[in-house]
């Protein structure tokens, strides 16, 4: 049957036309596509049909005659519209059935090879199902007439006009309804683009906003706030979780480690690179209903497929009700439930987040590649920092061997050069060995300040203390100090030595009543001088011969340091003036000076060592069997019964339980393990110690120890005893 009124398609098509182009968004250009087929056409319903992401789909707008029964809001199962329908509606964009009870003729090709097989695909007649003639009778629908819209070339959604009458549109309304789905489908298209422009507008700014945070250098989980921060421009969430490097990190109220472990191992069982979004994780996760009501949807973004890296955006359940046309959880297997008779299918969750709209899966994976981005940038960053580090290390490395080819040859030559004229092996040893520690001395002065410049005061006031114990103080020292380089301060050291041994021996010190006048200062330009006067002491006369340690204080400063050295032999006294080259001189303030001449960590000298300090047995835990030897000469001069020698944690524990133990002297570093332990046990038991280390105070390596005091390699005889007797003294407080 014909509309009984005729309707000018012409006059008609136009404003309706100028109405959708004319309407701001897409919900008010449907409107009013359907307000322009009502009046075209002249069925009873007419509506928009709008399918989702997942294939399902919802009825947005509609527009019925009186009587008519409301399906606005009505949702449908992704099943409604079969994959091959919506490839149907691709190709042929009307379709329309006059009267639903009209018979269905087959239409077969000839029974020969030579007709193929027949497309009905572009056939605006083409029938229908028996199930969804059988929807439609349910419904009291008898005609229909379906246009699809189109955008993007994929379908978007249907104008469904419905008719509870048999119903025949000519053709050219069907042309009308047909231009009008295309005008639909190209103007919802231009919104969509406008849209599009906007969220890259958008996810430019999420990708700079993100890019100058980690600019930084932070690791991601270290600036999750701030990125969860930005994120929420772009994306609906209520929490955030990051996987990084085996490190949970997470913001909001979320899922505990213990929860979000079984969902990690779910999620890389999905090997997949690209986003995943679900609004029901119990139908990946059947134990996530418990934790609904925190977690419940989930949007993960793989931050790199070979670490297992995640950044998760979370959404808590949403309780709600959905009212289907038929079960969704119905598939195709079964069309005729509820087809048979028409009904609602009422769902009521407790487990479903609000689901993740496509421009928030669009705006996530403009966000995961940015976040690739900055993974694979703090790689490379990792990798300059690594190959710097290995260059660092071997330019380390070569200086290291650099320094001890250096410091073995200076000392290969202390020894050549300190047996001239000397006969006796006793003196011979100590000779060398003040040389020898008077270098270790400068060195320790200089790693305690990293190789930076120390203080000359500092060293000269260490070295008197050191070879003249409790008559240090008949040296004294006028002026202000500076600080000079290491170059200069080792040279520094052995002359100061020098000038200490000769004094105690031939010159003002060699008596009880001579004294030692130093007197610093800087002349800026001409460098820094330092005047040495001894008054009170023998009756002074030139050598008749130059041994090395004269050689050393009046060549050394000159050769190395391009400085001065001038020696003279007053009868009342040897004086010396030392000028050291502005170039190896650093001027700091008094109160920095005074800061940079920090309190020696070793064990205060005493000069006159009683010569029984021990009587009974003694631990020695040292690794290096030389210097083990060493020091046992020296613990048994001290008085030790026996000396008990351990190079390893181990055998230190086991002789600490079966040995009677009076004092131990403990080397921090034992080949890779750090004596604490030893030290502990020996505190629990009340036996004294004393630590022995070549790292010098440690601040960082000395806090694993219970308190004691430090003596640092090469050590002496004197520093043993000076060690053991500080720490009898304090013991005695």
């Amino acid at each position: 049957h014909m509309p009984q009124q005729c309707i000018v398609v012409s006059e008609s098509l136009q404003p309706a036309i100028d109405s959708i182009r004319q309407a701001a968004t897409i919900d008010m250009k449907c409107q009013q596509a359907v307000k322009a087929l009502a009046d075209i056409t002249g069925y009873d319903r007419i509506l928009v049909y709008r399918l989702t992401h997942d294939g399902s789909g919802s009825v947005i707008t509609e527009t019925a005659v009186d009587g008519m029964p409301s399906i606005l809001g009505l949702h449908y199962p992704a099943t409604a519209i079969t994959k091959q329908a919506r490839n149907h509606y691709c190709r042929n964009l009307v379709h329309f059935i006059v009267d639903i009870d009209d018979e269905s003729i087959p239409v077969t090709p000839l029974a020969n090879d030579a007709c193929p097989a027949i497309d009905l695909g572009v056939s605006e007649l083409m029938a229908s199902s028996p199930a969804h003639l059988a929807y439609l009778r349910s419904m009291g629908i008898s005609a229909k007439l379906s246009v699809a819209i189109i955008v993007e070339g994929q379908l978007w959604g249907l104008l469904a006009c419905q008719h509870r009458s048999p119903m025949l549109v000519n053709p050219e309304v069907r042309s009308a309804a047909k231009m009008i789905g295309q005008f639909l489908g190209l103007s919802i298209n231009e919104l969509e683009r406008a849209r599009d422009r906007v969220e890259q507008e958008q996810s430019k700014w999420v990708h700079d906003k993100i890019m100058v945070e980690l600019a930084k250098g932070e690791q991601i989980e270290n600036s999750l706030d701030a990125i969860a921060n930005i994120a929420r421009t772009a994306l609906d969430f209520d929490s955030v979780i990051c996987w990084a490097g085996n490190k949970y990190s997470v913001i909001g109220e979320s899922l505990t480690l213990n929860e979000f472990l079984p969902l990690l191992d779910v999620i890389q069982k999905l090997k997949t690179d690209k986003i995943y979004a679900t609004s029901q994780l119990s139908t990946l996760l059947p134990t996530a209903v418990e934790h609904a009501d925190r977690v419940a949807g989930i949007l993960v973004l793989p931050l790199s497929r070979q670490s297992h890296d995640y950044l998760l955006f979370c959404r808590k359940a949403v309780p709600r009700s959905i009212v289907w046309a038929s079960n969704p959880m119905a598939g195709e297997e079964q069309p005729a439930t509820p087809y048979g008779q028409f009904s609602t299918w009422e769902e009521h969750s407790h487990d479903k987040a609000l689901p993740w709209q496509p421009q928030e899966l669009r705006a996530a994976e403009a966000l995961r590649l940015t976040m690739l981005e900055v993974v694979l940038r703090m790689k490379d960053q990792a990798a300059q920092h690594q190959e710097a580090a290995r260059k660092q290390q071997d330019i380390l490395i070569a200086e290291l061997n650099h320094r001890v080819r250096n410091i073995l040859q200076l000392i290969r030559n202390l020894v050549v050069q300190s047996n001239d004229g000397i006969d006796d092996v006793e003196q011979f040893t100590r000779i060398v060995g003040g040389r020898i520690q008077a270098l270790a001395q400068a060195h320790d002065l200089i790693t305690r300040k990293n190789w930076e410049p120390s203080s000359i005061e500092e060293l000269i006031q260490k070295e008197t203390r050191a070879f003249l114990g409790q008559q240090a103080d008949r040296v004294s020292i006028d002026g202000t100090g500076v600080l000079i380089s290491p170059q200069a301060f080792t040279t520094m050291a052995l002359v100061i030595h020098e000038l200490v041994t000769n004094a105690a021996k031939y010159g003002a010190l060699s008596n009880d009543s001579g004294v030692v006048k130093i007197s610093l200062k800087d002349a800026r330009k001409r460098g820094f001088h330092i005047h040495w006067q001894e008054i009170d002491g023998p009756t002074v006369k030139p050598p008749t011969r130059s041994g090395f340690g004269s050689t050393i204080i009046e060549q050394s400063i000159p050769f190395e340091l391009q400085g001065k050295s001038d020696i003279s032999f007053h009868e009342d006294g040897f004086q010396a003036l030392l000028t050291i080259p502005d170039p190896h001189i650093t001027r700091v303030r008094a109160k920095e000076l005074e800061q940079n001449n920090t309190p020696d960590p070793a064990a205060p000298a005493n000069p006159e060592q009683p010569t029984k300090l021990l009587t009974g047995n003694v631990l020695l835990v040292e690794d290096t069997m030389l210097l083990a030897l060493g020091a046992e000469r020296h613990l048994m001069k001290l008085g030790a019964a026996r000396v008990f020698i351990a190079s390893n944690v181990s055998n230190a524990k086991h002789l600490h339980d079966q040995k009677e133990i009076e004092f131990c002297l403990l080397d921090v570093n034992l080949e890779g393990e750090i004596s604490n332990d030893v030290a502990w046990a020996l505190h629990e038991k009340g036996i004294p110690f004393g630590l022995a280390t070549g790292y010098g105070a440690v601040d960082s390596l000395l806090d694993q120890f219970p308190p004691t005091r430090l003596i640092t390699k090469p050590y002496d005889l004197a520093d043993i005893a000076s060690l053991i007797m500080a720490i009898r003294d304090e013991d005695s407080d």
